[in-house]
């Protein structure tokens, strides 16, 4: 025990150390900073008991939870020992405290914060090792010695007595040995108290605890300043209840939910002890500001480590509105700089910097993680994930998706996860507790709301109403059928009201409610089924207020932003109107405008985000006060509505049939009304309302779950014995109180949740963790990890059957998604070792479904045998993901009269044909045509080409008469939109084209027949058949023939954003001017060759969007010209937005941290990062003989002849001979020209424009471009897996005492002159190149002279510079950090089968 006379004022006055040559005291040596030591020997005594003796004494726990130890009489809250046992304290303290922050400063290798000698950083590394390797062993002394010398840098003599040395690094005893002081070492072990007390900072003991706000202790200052300025808001907000509403208010006076108030005490400890929580509350609790909270805490804790966090919310729109929130929440405070990066198909940039680990905030869909994840992304260092929006488990279409992906991440990671969910019921619950493996005690769940909510049932004239402060629900009687009747008597209003039959209640109340004086209700949100419904609906609401004598009028000519309900100031209108008038001229934007006019809008999938935005932002200010919405604002979009308006109970299933809502979307929908402190209104509450349907659902249409359909029988009786108890569910949907019983007054809220992962995503899962190998596995090995998977998942707890081992490896193998390792006997019909395929790795990145991955072979073999886009597309257009994604942009079949079908079918084949045509032909066929202005925006290529499925398209459309499939026509009119979207051409004429030559007209038809084309749905289309073509990419890169990938990069990026691919970063900046209605108007000079030889896009913005001074005289072309043309300051903000791209770009060719420390072979001090460094140094005449240096290293002979320029070849093949140039500054579209038929490598030691890549297709003798960041990433990643393979030795640093390599000898491998790779045999081989002759070796180590290179090249390294050399001949003209993982991984994927598919799609046959 430490001697209690230390712990009185004067042990800052005790002499520390022996000898004179130390200041005496802790006072004398550090000031008003001295209090370190006594706390570190409050820690050190607790710590010794970890330290000693374990294998003799069971007691240890017990020990160290002593009640009179120092720690907790000096340092810690008494509650942790009131609330446990000293055991439990003990390994509480040892497992989720020490040990934990002795790891991660061991694995860190910091240098502690103190003086820069190196005496010090030697001693204070030796001191963090000697506790880790103490409380690490469990043995005894002698153990703990012997791992610790083993682990630190050694002295040529080394400790004599170790186990004497490593007890003086420690001061195990503190101030109770003051004589022990290690002077040296101190800097270290103060490093260790720093992080202790950061990991304690939740048990502290503190005289002032009630005093002290909870969010000081949580939060920084200014962070905790925010939240109590969003508390006071509220606060105010609940100022304005009445007494009787008070009672039942989940709001205290403070202005905190109660949620924040039960959940963040145990929020501290959770987060302290890495535990998961979950909190369950209504909509409006205040969830997401919980979580907001809880990740700050997290990643503060970690002091000086990064601390990272990562958020996973459900959709894209969702992620987009919370980076908006994060970024208002750190506004002004120190954490402004924190990189909040958003993670979904809208961000594909993020997608790097995430995977590696550069940000403090990654707000990501689940699909997105699991993609990145799949792909090699780790989570280590993560120190919190949380999961919004929780009962998406529930879903049929999430569920699955977010339930596999957090299982990985707990087969994988033991990392702390916060579930924030609406309601459950009591047992799904439990399940997802059980499943996290959360304590009871971290379950956190409220009834009350925040805001009261009154939820009503109606139908055209009686009510039903359920107060907030009452239980039992009020039925009075109301008459919205006169209000219909007084409608219908106006023939505008009438045409209106007959396209919205269905609605005609949930309309008359949405207005009825929107002009209710006595409520004050201010906005009103209304959700419909259908888009066409919520346009429709909102067109009708336009037409009513127009012809309502108590409302304003709308003036045309004034700004859309100064309406009939206009509530901004003339400025806030004229900028906003200014911004909105940038989207190009569109019919959304012409509604949307409208709705600005009028106050009522729509809200659905048929808006793009831009304008999406616009009316979003409308809502909240009160400009538009009727929002006429679908299920894109089902999960949570932060639209604040007094009053609600359910006008259907039912949703689309994409069958042409509808589901009827479930309890839980329906509690969802109407909870957004009266949200937390953000209602419009000035009445405190809000209201819900259920309308019952105006004609009842056809029994053939509609489709029930299996709660909804019992639970509505049996809220009616039935007519008859023996009465279907689906008639009985359909008659209780147009029955208030039917209604009333099952949606509002049920006591069991909340989602119910069970497992619905089957054996297929086991498989996708299994897959993902098989690419990830970086050695070749055994079936045992997969289904070892199958086990592992099955037993972290909800379904252990649900208990859902286990996956079939031996049919999810069938799909795997017969698939051909996993294959026989290359050293496998190949007479082996079931051999040991498997390896993943280049297919199978190619489906697991992109996350297509196994069914697809047929379609991508098929698309490159297709792509190799010459076929055109417009073939490349159909087949793209018949996959499962593409044709289960879209419902939109099809033939639709008629119910009864086939004739208009396939009069249908045969305008989509002469469409297509017209388009298909050969250049000469084209304008001919397309004459025949209804419309035909989209022909010139096609170019001059062969669209169909050659090959077998090309051959059966060209006969589809000129062959003989014959009846192709609904399908394959649907596929084939995708397919034409597609290639018109790729092609440049507009919107508005792609939408004419479609829609003008697929129409039908006849006394037969009923209005006419047409294909509806709408914005929305062609992006949607693009982005999804754009993860087939990455796929093809990534199959065709693995063992790349020609630059056959590149086609397949640039018509993905085409297909996803609807522009040639040099066009693609302009597409994707986030502001109206550079909308990819205004960047097409560049096509046309893309074509003629204008951009050929243009380094940067922004060039050709300037030389052909410019404004000119003037504009014409006459005001249509005025117009016309504002449309396309950008102003200087709108040029400016787009070249400064490219430079931050470019920016970001050349960040991430830094070195990954994995390699930043790797050793140059033969070197003892020079590692990747400094070798990086002189390869990026302005002095130019010095990189080439850097380089040749390095690659000398590698056992390469490397003559340099001209100057600048290497001929290097290698001794295992001499015959292969590489022309490496060396351009050290910018590389340019001009540089790549000169260094065409010159040389075969060039390595761009600074900054490579945009306009090279763009430049690569014009020329077969293109140079493979690389950056040395990428050349040492390729060495090192080839150097790895020679590692793995036992080739060679770690090629990984370990640090002396002054912090560099150590001296010991780097290379020890003698493996054979014949070994290829060992395991991975012939497959790790990139074939012959080219004839050459045979380098001479030169002595390039002078530069270096103050470095000691080996004195002979190991066996093992040889092999690797020849691996390095022949992946550089292999390589694509621009090698890139994602070019250089296909190339590697081509080096253990198993080969293709010897009998390659190539027959036709499956019902592809005409």
């Amino acid at each position: 025990m430490i001697n209690d006379w230390y712990l009185g004022d004067n042990w800052v006055d005790i002499p520390l150390g022996r000898g004179d040559g130390f200041p005496k005291t802790a006072r004398e040596r550090y000031a008003g900073d001295a209090d370190w030591v006594r706390r570190w020997s409050c820690y050190a005594q607790v710590m010794s008991v970890a330290a000693e003796h374990w294998g003799e004494r069971d007691d240890a726990f017990e020990e160290m939870g002593d009640p009179h130890l120092r720690i907790y009489q000096d340092l810690l809250s008494v509650d942790l020992l009131k609330r446990n046992s000293p055991s439990e304290v003990g390994r509480f303290l040892h497992d989720s405290i020490i040990k934990p922050v002795l790891t991660e400063l061991y694995e860190q290798d910091e240098e502690p914060l103190a003086d820069e000698s190196l005496q010090h950083r030697a001693k204070s590394r030796e001191a963090i090792c000697a506790w880790y390797c103490a409380v690490d062993s469990r043995q005894s002394w002698k153990a703990a010695a012997r791992q610790w010398r083993q682990t630190i840098p050694q002295s040529p003599r080394g400790p004599l007595q170790p186990e004497r040395t490593i007890k003086e690094r420690m001061w195990r005893r503190g101030l109770a040995e003051p004589e022990a002081f290690p002077p040296f070492a101190a800097p270290g072990l103060r490093l260790i108290t720093e992080r202790l007390d950061d990991a304690l900072r939740a048990y502290r003991r503190t005289d002032v605890a009630e005093d002290t706000d909870l969010l000081d202790l949580l939060l920084p200052a200014d962070l905790a300043q925010v939240v109590r300025r969003g508390s006071a808001e509220l606060a105010e907000k609940r100022s304005q209840y009445p007494p009787s509403v008070l009672e039942n208010l989940g709001i205290d006076e403070q202005g905190q939910t109660d949620l924040m108030a039960a959940a963040l005490p145990k929020l501290r400890e959770c987060v302290a002890r890495r535990e998961s929580m979950l909190l369950l509350g209504p909509t409006s609790s205040g969830k997401s500001r919980i979580g907001r909270i809880a990740v700050c805490h997290a990643i503060t804790r970690a002091h000086q480590r990064h601390g990272r966090a990562i958020v996973l919310l459900p959709t894209k729109a969702l992620v987009s509105q919370a980076i908006e929130e994060w970024k208002e929440f750190l506004k002004g405070t120190e954490f402004e700089s924190w990189r909040i990066l958003p993670g979904s198909r809208d961000y594909p940039h993020n997608d790097e910097a995430i995977a590696r680990g550069e940000f403090e905030v990654a707000i990501i869909i689940p699909e997105k993680l699991a993609g990145l994840m799949a792909g090699g992304m780790t989570l280590d260092g993560c120190d919190l994930i949380v999961v919004d929006e929780l009962q998406n488990l529930a879903d049929p279409g999430r569920g699955p998706r977010l339930e596999m992906l957090l299982t990985t991440i707990r087969a994988t990671y033991r990392m702390p996860i916060l579930g924030l969910s609406a309601t459950l019921t009591e047992k799904a619950a439990e399940d997802v507790r059980a499943w996290l493996k959360i304590s009871r005690d971290a379950v956190v769940q409220v009834k009350r709301r925040p805001v009261p909510l009154n939820m009503l049932v109606c139908d055209d004239r009686q009510v039903r109403e359920r107060h907030a402060e009452r239980s039992e629900g009020e039925v009075y009687s109301h008459d919205l059928g006169s209000v219909l009747r007084r409608w219908k008597t106006d023939p505008v209003l009438k045409a209106h009201l007959d396209g919205v039959r269905i609605y005609e209640r949930a309309l008359a109340s949405a207005v009825t409610l929107l002009k209710d004086k006595k409520r004050d209700i201010r906005s009103v949100l209304c959700f419909v089924a259908s888009r066409q419904d919520a346009q429709k609906l909102a067109e009708a609401a336009q037409a009513v207020l127009d012809r309502d004598p108590e409302m304003s009028r709308v003036d045309p000519a004034a700004s859309p932003f100064a309406g009939r309900f206009g509530t901004l100031d003339d400025k806030d209108a004229q900028e906003r109107h200014k911004a909105f008038f940038r989207f190009p001229q569109t019919t959304v934007r012409n509604s949307v405008e409208k709705s600005l006019r009028t106050g009522v809008g729509y809200h659905s999938a048929r808006l793009d985000q831009g304008v999406r935005n616009v009316v979003e932002r409308a809502f909240r200010d009160g400009l538009i006060r009727l929002l006429f919405a679908t299920d894109t604002l089902k999960l949570g979009i932060n639209l604040p509505a007094d009053a609600v308006v359910v006008g259907s109970l039912t949703t689309p299933t994409g069958d042409k049939k509808s589901q009827v809502l479930n309890r839980d979307t329906v509690a969802q929908r109407l909870g957004r009304a009266g949200r937390l402190g953000l209602g419009t209104g000035r009445s405190p509450r809000g209201y819900g309302y259920l309308v019952i349907p105006q004609v009842r659902p056809m029994k053939s249409a509609v489709e029930f779950q299996e709660t909804e359909l019992r639970g509505l029988a049996t809220c009616l009786t039935p007519k008859f014995e023996g009465e279907p108890e689906i008639d009985i569910a359909l008659r209780a949907l147009c029955d208030v109180d039917a209604v009333y019983e099952h949606y509002i007054d049920y006591t069991s809220q909340g989602a119910s949740i069970v497992s619905q992962v089957d054996d297929r995503w086991f498989a996708a899962e299994l897959l993902h963790w098989a690419v990830q190998q970086k050695l070749p596995f055994t079936l045992e090995e997969l289904g070892s990890r199958l086990d592992a998977l099955y037993h972290a998942s909800l379904g252990v707890v649900t208990n859902a059957a286990p996956p079939d081992r031996a049919a999810v490896i069938a799909m795997l193998s017969e698939g051909r998604l996993i294959g026989r390792s290359p050293r496998a006997a190949a007479e082996d019909p079931e051999p040991a070792i498997w390896v993943v395929t280049g297919l199978g790795r190619a489906v697991s990145t992109s996350g297509l479904p196994f069914a697809d991955a047929r379609v991508v072979e098929q698309l490159v073999t297709e792509a190799s045998d010459g076929a055109g886009d417009l073939t490349l597309l159909w087949i793209a257009a018949r996959s499962r993901h593409v044709t289960e994604t879209m419902s939109w942009i099809s033939v639709v079949p008629a119910s009864s009269d086939d004739g208009r079908e396939r009069e249908q079918r045969e305008r989509v084949l002469r469409l297509a044909a017209a388009i298909a045509s050969a250049p000469g032909e084209r304008q001919r066929q397309a004459h025949q045509l209804a419309e035909s202005a989209f022909v010139r925006d096609l170019d001059e290529r062969d669209l169909i080409g050659t090959g077998v499925v090309a051959g059966q398209l060209r006969q589809m459309m000129t062959g003989p008469a014959l009846n192709p499939g609904l399908e394959a026509i649907t596929a084939l009119l995708r397919a034409c939109v597609m290639l018109l979207w790729i092609s440049g051409c507009p919107l508005s004429r792609i939408e004419t084209a479609i829609q003008t030559n697929t129409r039908i007209t006849g006394s037969r038809v009923q209005g006419p027949r047409e294909v509806a084309v709408h914005a929305a749905d062609v992006r949607n289309l693009g982005e999804n058949a754009s993860y087939l073509f990455d796929a093809a990419r990534e199959l065709s890169g693995v063992r790349p023939q020609g630059a056959l990938f590149r086609r397949f990069e640039a018509l993905g990026d085409a297909v996803e954003l609807g522009v040639p691919g040099m066009l693609g970063p302009l597409a994707r900046l986030p502001i109206p001017a550079a909308h990819r209605e205004r960047i097409v108007h560049l096509v046309p000079y893309l074509r003629t060759g204008a951009a050929e030889g243009v380094d940067d896009i922004s060039d050709i913005v300037d030389r052909y969007l410019s404004r000119p001074a003037r504009p014409p005289h006459d005001r249509g072309k005025a117009r016309r010209m504002l449309e396309f043309t950008l102003s200087r300051e709108e040029r400016a903000e787009i070249r400064s937005l490219l430079e931050v791209q470019e920016l970001r770009r050349r960040r991430g060719l830094r070195l990954s941290a994995e390699f930043r420390t790797m050793r140059i072979p033969g070197f003892s001090f020079y590692v990747f990062e400094d070798a990086l460094d002189r390869l990026s140094r302005d002095n130019a005449e010095d990189v080439p003989e850097e380089l040749a240096t390095l690659l000398g290293a590698l056992g390469l002979t490397v003559r340099e002849d001209p100057p600048g320029m290497l001929t290097v070849t290698t001794p295992r093949s001499p015959e292969l001979t590489c022309r490496i140039a060396v351009h050290t500054g910018d590389f340019g579209v001009a540089d790549l020209r000169s260094a065409r038929d010159r040389a075969d490598v060039v390595v761009a030691c600074a900054r490579v424009t945009p306009g090279v890549r763009s430049a690569f297709p014009g020329s077969e003798h293109n140079p493979v471009v690389v950056q040395p960041a990428i050349l040492l990433e390729a060495l090192g990643k080839i150097m790895q897996l020679a590692q793995a393979d036992g080739t060679i030795d770690d090629p990984t640093t370990s640090g002396a005492a002054d912090g560099r390599p150590a001296l010991d000898e780097f290379l020890t491998a003698d493996e054979s002159e014949d070994a290829e790779y060992g395991e991975y045999g012939e497959y790790g081989d990139f074939g012959d190149f080219g004839d050459g002759a045979d380098g001479e070796e030169t002595d390039a180590w002078e530069s270096l002279d103050s470095m000691t290179p080996g004195t002979e090249v190991a066996e093992g390294i040889e092999m690797v510079g020849h691996r390095l050399l022949r992946l550089l001949m292999a390589a694509p003209p621009m090698l890139g950090r994602s070019e250089l993982n296909r190339l590697v991984a081509g080096l253990h994927v198993a080969a293709p089968p010897a009998e390659e598919a190539d027959g036709p799609l499956t019902g592809g046959e005409v």
